[in-house]
Protein backbone atom coordinates (compact mmCIF):
# COMPACT_ATOMS: atom_id res chain seq x y z
CA UNK A 1 0.00 0.00 0.00
CA UNK A 2 1.33 3.42 -0.91
CA UNK A 3 2.57 5.46 1.99
CA UNK A 4 0.88 8.73 2.96
CA UNK A 5 2.36 11.29 5.30
CA UNK A 6 -1.09 12.12 6.68
CA UNK A 7 -0.43 9.81 9.63
CA UNK A 8 -1.93 9.38 13.12
CA UNK A 9 -0.43 11.73 15.69
CA UNK A 10 -0.56 12.34 19.45
CA UNK A 11 -3.69 13.53 21.25
CA UNK A 12 -4.67 17.19 21.22
CA UNK A 13 -4.18 17.68 24.93
CA UNK A 14 -2.48 15.76 27.75
CA UNK A 15 -4.40 12.73 28.93
CA UNK A 16 -6.63 13.18 32.00
CA UNK A 17 -4.58 13.21 35.15
CA UNK A 18 -1.32 14.09 33.34
CA UNK A 19 -0.03 17.60 33.88
CA UNK A 20 1.87 19.43 31.14
CA UNK A 21 5.58 19.02 31.67
CA UNK A 22 5.20 15.80 33.68
CA UNK A 23 6.89 12.57 32.74
CA UNK A 24 5.31 11.11 29.63
CA UNK A 25 4.00 14.52 28.58
CA UNK A 26 7.32 16.30 28.26
CA UNK A 27 7.75 15.17 24.67
CA UNK A 28 5.51 17.92 23.38
CA UNK A 29 3.21 20.55 24.81
CA UNK A 30 1.65 21.26 21.42
CA UNK A 31 -2.02 20.54 20.74
CA UNK A 32 -1.84 17.15 19.10
CA UNK A 33 -4.62 14.74 18.42
CA UNK A 34 -3.85 11.12 17.90
CA UNK A 35 -0.96 8.89 18.95
CA UNK A 36 -0.30 5.34 17.80
CA UNK A 37 -0.90 2.78 20.52
CA UNK A 38 2.16 2.28 22.69
CA UNK A 39 3.76 5.66 21.87
CA UNK A 40 4.85 8.11 24.55
CA UNK A 41 1.88 9.93 26.01
CA UNK A 42 -0.58 7.18 25.04
CA UNK A 43 -3.22 6.07 27.55
CA UNK A 44 -1.70 3.85 30.24
CA UNK A 45 -1.77 0.11 29.51
CA UNK A 46 -4.39 -2.07 31.20
CA UNK A 47 -3.65 -3.05 34.76
CA UNK A 48 -4.57 -6.63 35.65
CA UNK A 49 -6.70 -6.84 32.55
CA UNK A 50 -8.77 -3.75 33.41
CA UNK A 51 -9.27 -1.47 30.38
CA UNK A 52 -8.31 2.17 30.42
CA UNK A 53 -11.18 4.46 31.44
CA UNK A 54 -11.13 8.17 30.47
CA UNK A 55 -11.57 10.74 33.17
CA UNK A 56 -8.46 10.49 35.30
CA UNK A 57 -7.75 8.46 38.40
CA UNK A 58 -10.66 6.70 40.07
CA UNK A 59 -11.50 8.32 43.44
CA UNK A 60 -11.34 6.11 46.52
CA UNK A 61 -14.52 4.10 47.16
CA UNK A 62 -16.12 4.49 50.63
CA UNK A 63 -16.25 1.30 52.72
CA UNK A 64 -19.27 -0.89 52.06
CA UNK A 65 -19.94 0.52 48.58
CA UNK A 66 -18.91 -1.76 45.71
CA UNK A 67 -16.71 -0.05 43.13
CA UNK A 68 -18.17 0.74 39.73
CA UNK A 69 -17.19 -1.48 36.85
CA UNK A 70 -14.89 0.03 34.21
CA UNK A 71 -17.82 0.29 31.78
CA UNK A 72 -19.97 2.17 34.30
CA UNK A 73 -17.08 4.48 35.15
CA UNK A 74 -16.62 5.24 31.45
CA UNK A 75 -20.34 5.91 30.96
CA UNK A 76 -20.38 8.22 33.96
CA UNK A 77 -17.39 10.16 32.64
CA UNK A 78 -18.95 10.34 29.18
CA UNK A 79 -22.23 11.72 30.54
CA UNK A 80 -20.27 14.44 32.36
CA UNK A 81 -18.52 15.29 29.10
CA UNK A 82 -21.86 15.28 27.26
CA UNK A 83 -23.48 17.59 29.81
CA UNK A 84 -20.55 19.99 29.63
CA UNK A 85 -20.56 20.15 25.83
CA UNK A 86 -24.32 20.46 25.47
CA UNK A 87 -24.82 23.05 28.18
CA UNK A 88 -22.07 25.17 26.63
CA UNK A 89 -23.95 25.09 23.31
CA UNK A 90 -27.25 25.87 25.02
CA UNK A 91 -25.58 28.83 26.72
CA UNK A 92 -24.31 29.99 23.32
CA UNK A 93 -27.77 29.84 21.71
CA UNK A 94 -29.80 31.26 24.60
CA UNK A 95 -27.19 33.81 25.61
CA UNK A 96 -26.86 35.19 22.08
CA UNK A 97 -30.60 35.83 21.84
CA UNK A 98 -30.74 37.38 25.30
CA UNK A 99 -27.85 39.74 24.57
CA UNK A 100 -29.34 40.78 21.22
CA UNK A 101 -32.81 41.35 22.73
CA UNK A 102 -31.27 43.28 25.61
CA UNK A 103 -29.43 45.66 23.27
CA UNK A 104 -32.56 46.23 21.18
CA UNK A 105 -34.61 46.86 24.33
CA UNK A 106 -32.10 49.45 25.56
CA UNK A 107 -32.28 51.18 22.18
CA UNK A 108 -36.06 51.28 22.42
CA UNK A 109 -35.99 52.66 25.98
CA UNK A 110 -33.53 55.35 24.87
CA UNK A 111 -35.93 56.34 22.11
CA UNK A 112 -33.52 55.63 19.26
CA UNK A 113 -35.32 56.24 15.96
CA UNK A 114 -34.17 55.16 12.52
CA UNK A 115 -35.51 54.14 9.14
CA UNK A 116 -36.64 50.59 8.46
CA UNK A 117 -33.56 49.81 6.36
CA UNK A 118 -31.20 51.32 8.94
CA UNK A 119 -32.88 49.34 11.72
CA UNK A 120 -32.47 46.12 9.72
CA UNK A 121 -28.76 46.85 9.33
CA UNK A 122 -28.31 47.63 13.03
CA UNK A 123 -30.31 44.56 14.06
CA UNK A 124 -28.12 42.41 11.81
CA UNK A 125 -24.99 43.89 13.38
CA UNK A 126 -26.35 43.31 16.90
CA UNK A 127 -27.27 39.70 16.10
CA UNK A 128 -23.84 38.84 14.66
CA UNK A 129 -22.00 40.85 17.32
CA UNK A 130 -23.88 39.16 20.18
CA UNK A 131 -22.89 35.75 18.82
CA UNK A 132 -19.29 36.18 17.68
CA UNK A 133 -18.03 39.11 19.76
CA UNK A 134 -19.76 38.44 23.08
CA UNK A 135 -21.01 34.89 23.58
CA UNK A 136 -18.40 32.96 21.57
CA UNK A 137 -15.42 34.44 23.49
CA UNK A 138 -17.30 33.88 26.77
CA UNK A 139 -17.92 30.26 25.79
CA UNK A 140 -14.22 29.75 25.08
CA UNK A 141 -13.30 31.13 28.49
CA UNK A 142 -15.78 28.89 30.28
CA UNK A 143 -15.12 25.83 28.14
CA UNK A 144 -11.35 25.93 28.53
CA UNK A 145 -11.33 26.82 32.23
CA UNK A 146 -9.38 24.25 34.19
CA UNK A 147 -8.48 22.30 31.05
CA UNK A 148 -4.95 21.52 29.76
CA UNK A 149 -6.02 22.75 26.32
CA UNK A 150 -6.29 26.51 25.72
CA UNK A 151 -7.08 28.62 22.69
CA UNK A 152 -3.41 29.30 22.06
CA UNK A 153 -2.64 25.58 21.95
CA UNK A 154 -4.87 24.94 18.94
CA UNK A 155 -2.77 26.91 16.45
CA UNK A 156 0.22 24.65 15.98
CA UNK A 157 1.80 23.96 12.63
CA UNK A 158 -0.01 21.07 10.91
CA UNK A 159 1.87 17.77 11.11
CA UNK A 160 1.28 17.10 7.42
CA UNK A 161 2.69 18.37 4.15
CA UNK A 162 1.14 21.31 2.36
CA UNK A 163 0.06 18.94 -0.43
CA UNK A 164 -1.80 16.70 2.01
CA UNK A 165 -3.49 19.65 3.73
CA UNK A 166 -4.58 21.07 0.34
CA UNK A 167 -5.92 17.68 -0.75
CA UNK A 168 -7.97 17.18 2.38
CA UNK A 169 -9.21 20.76 2.29
CA UNK A 170 -10.58 20.09 -1.21
CA UNK A 171 -12.08 16.79 -0.04
CA UNK A 172 -13.78 18.48 2.92
CA UNK A 173 -15.12 21.36 0.83
CA UNK A 174 -16.22 19.02 -1.96
CA UNK A 175 -18.06 16.59 0.32
CA UNK A 176 -19.80 19.51 2.02
CA UNK A 177 -21.09 20.93 -1.26
CA UNK A 178 -22.02 17.44 -2.46
CA UNK A 179 -24.16 16.79 0.62
CA UNK A 180 -25.72 20.24 0.19
CA UNK A 181 -26.80 19.43 -3.38
CA UNK A 182 -28.18 16.02 -2.39
CA UNK A 183 -30.31 17.29 0.48
CA UNK A 184 -31.51 20.37 -1.38
CA UNK A 185 -32.78 18.00 -4.06
CA UNK A 186 -34.40 15.69 -1.47
CA UNK A 187 -36.13 18.56 0.31
CA UNK A 188 -37.43 19.87 -3.01
CA UNK A 189 -38.88 16.42 -3.81
CA UNK A 190 -40.46 16.19 -0.34
CA UNK A 191 -42.13 19.58 -0.76
CA UNK A 192 -43.50 18.62 -4.19
CA UNK A 193 -44.76 15.20 -3.04
CA UNK A 194 -46.46 16.39 0.15
CA UNK A 195 -47.53 19.83 -1.05
CA UNK A 196 -45.76 21.65 1.77
CA UNK A 197 -43.52 24.67 1.63
CA UNK A 198 -40.62 24.75 4.04
CA UNK A 199 -39.36 28.14 5.17
CA UNK A 200 -35.67 28.43 4.29
CA UNK A 201 -33.52 31.10 5.94
CA UNK A 202 -32.64 34.10 3.80
CA UNK A 203 -28.92 34.05 3.06
CA UNK A 204 -29.11 37.11 0.79
CA UNK A 205 -27.40 40.30 1.94
CA UNK A 206 -29.34 43.53 1.53
CA UNK A 207 -27.77 46.12 -0.74
CA UNK A 208 -25.59 48.81 0.75
CA UNK A 209 -21.94 49.05 1.77
CA UNK A 210 -22.67 48.64 5.50
CA UNK A 211 -24.64 45.42 4.96
CA UNK A 212 -21.95 44.02 2.67
CA UNK A 213 -19.23 44.86 5.18
CA UNK A 214 -21.15 43.26 8.06
CA UNK A 215 -21.86 40.10 6.07
CA UNK A 216 -18.29 39.74 4.85
CA UNK A 217 -16.67 40.33 8.22
CA UNK A 218 -18.93 38.08 10.25
CA UNK A 219 -19.84 35.39 7.70
CA UNK A 220 -16.46 35.03 6.00
CA UNK A 221 -14.05 35.77 8.87
CA UNK A 222 -15.52 35.83 12.38
CA UNK A 223 -17.81 32.80 11.98
CA UNK A 224 -15.14 30.34 10.76
CA UNK A 225 -12.61 31.45 13.37
CA UNK A 226 -14.89 31.45 16.40
CA UNK A 227 -16.84 28.34 15.42
CA UNK A 228 -13.69 26.32 14.78
CA UNK A 229 -12.23 27.38 18.12
CA UNK A 230 -15.43 26.25 19.84
CA UNK A 231 -16.17 23.03 17.96
CA UNK A 232 -12.84 21.72 16.63
CA UNK A 233 -11.05 23.23 19.59
CA UNK A 234 -12.86 23.15 22.93
CA UNK A 235 -15.66 20.62 22.36
CA UNK A 236 -13.51 18.20 20.37
CA UNK A 237 -10.80 18.28 23.04
CA UNK A 238 -13.37 17.46 25.72
CA UNK A 239 -14.58 14.41 23.80
CA UNK A 240 -11.38 12.93 22.29
CA UNK A 241 -10.55 10.72 25.31
CA UNK A 242 -13.62 8.64 24.42
CA UNK A 243 -12.41 7.88 20.89
CA UNK A 244 -11.34 10.04 17.97
CA UNK A 245 -14.07 8.99 15.54
CA UNK A 246 -16.71 9.20 18.25
CA UNK A 247 -15.61 12.74 19.11
CA UNK A 248 -15.45 13.82 15.45
CA UNK A 249 -18.97 12.58 14.67
CA UNK A 250 -20.60 13.82 17.89
CA UNK A 251 -19.11 17.31 17.61
CA UNK A 252 -19.90 17.42 13.87
CA UNK A 253 -23.57 16.62 14.52
CA UNK A 254 -23.66 19.23 17.29
CA UNK A 255 -22.24 21.78 14.85
CA UNK A 256 -25.01 21.08 12.35
CA UNK A 257 -27.75 21.27 14.99
CA UNK A 258 -26.64 24.69 16.24
CA UNK A 259 -27.59 26.19 12.85
CA UNK A 260 -31.22 25.36 13.71
CA UNK A 261 -32.56 25.34 10.17
CA UNK A 262 -33.21 22.40 7.87
CA UNK A 263 -31.41 23.87 4.85
CA UNK A 264 -28.03 24.09 6.58
CA UNK A 265 -28.38 21.11 8.94
CA UNK A 266 -26.93 18.26 6.90
CA UNK A 267 -24.17 20.02 5.00
CA UNK A 268 -23.06 21.68 8.25
CA UNK A 269 -22.85 18.21 9.84
CA UNK A 270 -20.77 17.02 6.87
CA UNK A 271 -18.48 20.03 7.13
CA UNK A 272 -18.14 19.54 10.88
CA UNK A 273 -17.12 15.90 10.45
CA UNK A 274 -14.66 16.72 7.65
CA UNK A 275 -13.15 19.58 9.65
CA UNK A 276 -12.87 17.42 12.76
CA UNK A 277 -11.14 14.64 10.82
CA UNK A 278 -8.47 16.90 9.31
CA UNK A 279 -7.94 18.57 12.68
CA UNK A 280 -7.32 15.20 14.34
CA UNK A 281 -5.07 13.94 11.54
CA UNK A 282 -2.99 17.11 11.25
CA UNK A 283 -2.85 17.88 15.00
CA UNK A 284 -3.85 21.46 14.24
CA UNK A 285 -6.93 23.60 13.83
CA UNK A 286 -5.50 25.31 10.72
CA UNK A 287 -6.69 22.77 8.10
CA UNK A 288 -10.18 22.73 9.64
CA UNK A 289 -10.19 26.52 9.56
CA UNK A 290 -9.16 26.36 5.88
CA UNK A 291 -12.21 24.25 5.02
CA UNK A 292 -14.54 26.52 6.95
CA UNK A 293 -13.04 29.73 5.56
CA UNK A 294 -13.25 28.45 1.97
CA UNK A 295 -16.95 27.60 2.26
CA UNK A 296 -17.90 30.78 4.10
CA UNK A 297 -15.89 33.06 1.81
CA UNK A 298 -17.72 31.69 -1.22
CA UNK A 299 -21.04 31.86 0.61
CA UNK A 300 -20.48 35.47 1.71
CA UNK A 301 -19.50 36.53 -1.81
CA UNK A 302 -22.59 34.87 -3.30
CA UNK A 303 -24.80 36.41 -0.61
CA UNK A 304 -23.52 39.92 -1.31
CA UNK A 305 -23.73 39.56 -5.10
CA UNK A 306 -27.22 38.01 -5.13
CA UNK A 307 -28.42 40.88 -2.95
CA UNK A 308 -28.11 43.11 -6.04
CA UNK A 309 -30.31 40.82 -8.17
CA UNK A 310 -34.11 40.72 -7.88
CA UNK A 311 -34.75 37.02 -8.36
CA UNK A 312 -38.51 37.57 -8.42
CA UNK A 313 -38.08 38.97 -11.94
CA UNK A 314 -37.39 35.43 -13.15
CA UNK A 315 -40.69 34.13 -11.74
CA UNK A 316 -42.81 37.27 -11.98
CA UNK A 317 -44.44 36.44 -15.30
CA UNK A 318 -42.83 39.29 -17.21
CA UNK A 319 -42.03 39.08 -20.90
CA UNK A 320 -38.91 37.22 -21.93
CA UNK A 321 -37.55 40.41 -23.45
CA UNK A 322 -37.94 42.26 -20.15
CA UNK A 323 -36.32 39.43 -18.19
CA UNK A 324 -33.38 39.27 -20.61
CA UNK A 325 -32.88 43.04 -20.48
CA UNK A 326 -32.93 42.96 -16.69
CA UNK A 327 -30.44 40.09 -16.51
CA UNK A 328 -28.08 41.83 -18.92
CA UNK A 329 -28.20 44.94 -16.75
CA UNK A 330 -27.21 42.81 -13.74
CA UNK A 331 -24.44 40.95 -15.55
CA UNK A 332 -21.64 42.41 -13.34
CA UNK A 333 -23.30 40.65 -10.39
CA UNK A 334 -24.79 37.66 -12.18
CA UNK A 335 -21.60 36.50 -13.90
CA UNK A 336 -19.53 36.14 -10.69
CA UNK A 337 -22.42 34.27 -9.06
CA UNK A 338 -22.52 31.80 -11.96
CA UNK A 339 -18.74 31.36 -11.85
CA UNK A 340 -18.78 30.74 -8.10
CA UNK A 341 -21.61 28.21 -8.55
CA UNK A 342 -19.56 26.37 -11.17
CA UNK A 343 -16.57 26.44 -8.80
CA UNK A 344 -18.69 24.85 -6.07
CA UNK A 345 -19.89 22.15 -8.46
CA UNK A 346 -16.33 21.44 -9.59
CA UNK A 347 -15.20 21.25 -5.95
CA UNK A 348 -18.00 18.78 -5.19
CA UNK A 349 -16.99 16.50 -8.06
CA UNK A 350 -13.25 16.82 -7.45
CA UNK A 351 -13.56 16.36 -3.70
CA UNK A 352 -15.72 13.25 -4.10
CA UNK A 353 -13.28 11.69 -6.60
CA UNK A 354 -10.31 12.35 -4.31
CA UNK A 355 -12.24 10.92 -1.37
CA UNK A 356 -12.99 7.69 -3.24
CA UNK A 357 -9.34 7.40 -4.27
CA UNK A 358 -8.27 7.90 -0.67
CA UNK A 359 -10.72 5.26 0.59
CA UNK A 360 -9.50 2.74 -1.99
CA UNK A 361 -5.75 3.39 -1.78
CA UNK A 362 -5.19 4.65 1.78
CA UNK A 363 -7.61 2.89 4.12
CA UNK A 364 -5.16 3.26 7.00
CA UNK A 365 -5.67 7.02 6.85
CA UNK A 366 -9.08 6.58 8.45
CA UNK A 367 -7.85 4.53 11.40
CA UNK A 368 -7.88 6.73 14.48
CA UNK A 369 -7.03 6.16 18.12
CA UNK A 370 -9.72 4.87 20.48
CA UNK A 371 -8.54 5.24 24.09
CA UNK A 372 -11.94 4.12 25.45
CA UNK A 373 -12.24 0.51 24.31
CA UNK A 374 -14.34 -0.53 27.30
CA UNK A 375 -17.49 0.80 25.55
CA UNK A 376 -18.88 -0.07 22.14
CA UNK A 377 -19.91 2.76 19.77
CA UNK A 378 -23.58 2.06 20.58
CA UNK A 379 -22.88 2.25 24.33
CA UNK A 380 -21.01 5.51 23.86
CA UNK A 381 -23.89 7.00 21.87
CA UNK A 382 -26.40 5.84 24.48
CA UNK A 383 -24.40 7.31 27.35
CA UNK A 384 -23.82 10.60 25.54
CA UNK A 385 -27.46 11.04 24.52
CA UNK A 386 -28.81 10.09 27.96
CA UNK A 387 -27.15 13.04 29.71
CA UNK A 388 -29.85 15.45 30.98
CA UNK A 389 -28.12 18.53 29.59
CA UNK A 390 -27.85 16.93 26.17
CA UNK A 391 -31.53 15.90 26.16
CA UNK A 392 -32.54 19.48 27.00
CA UNK A 393 -30.24 20.96 24.36
CA UNK A 394 -31.46 18.53 21.68
CA UNK A 395 -35.09 19.36 22.46
CA UNK A 396 -34.39 23.08 22.15
CA UNK A 397 -32.34 22.86 18.95
CA UNK A 398 -34.53 20.32 17.17
CA UNK A 399 -37.64 22.24 18.23
CA UNK A 400 -36.18 25.47 16.84
CA UNK A 401 -35.21 23.69 13.61
CA UNK A 402 -38.77 22.39 13.09
CA UNK A 403 -40.34 25.74 14.00
CA UNK A 404 -38.04 27.57 11.58
CA UNK A 405 -38.84 25.08 8.80
CA UNK A 406 -42.60 25.55 9.36
CA UNK A 407 -42.24 29.33 9.50
CA UNK A 408 -43.50 29.53 13.07
CA UNK A 409 -40.58 31.71 14.21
Amino acid sequence: MEETNFTPQPPLSPQPGVQPGAAGAAESSAPVFDRPEGAAGSPPPPVNGAPHVPGGETPPVPPGIPPLSPAKQAKKALRRCSNRNSLLLLLLVVGTNLVALGVLLVMKLLGVRMSTSAFATVANLISYGSLYLVMAPLLLLIGNAGQPHKVRTYFTKPKASGKEVAKWTLIGVGLTYGISYVFNFLFTIIQLLFGVELAAPSLVTDTGFANALISFFFMALAAPLMEELIFRGTLLCHTLPFGSWFAIVVVGISFGLTHMNYQQLFYAIMMGIAAGFVAVKSQSIWPALGIHLSINLIGAAQSILVGHIDLSVLTGGGSSRYVMTYLLSKLPYLLPVLLLSLLCLAAAVGGFVLFVIEVVNHKDTFRLENPCTVLTPAQKAGAYLSAPGTILTLVVMLGMTVCNALGVL
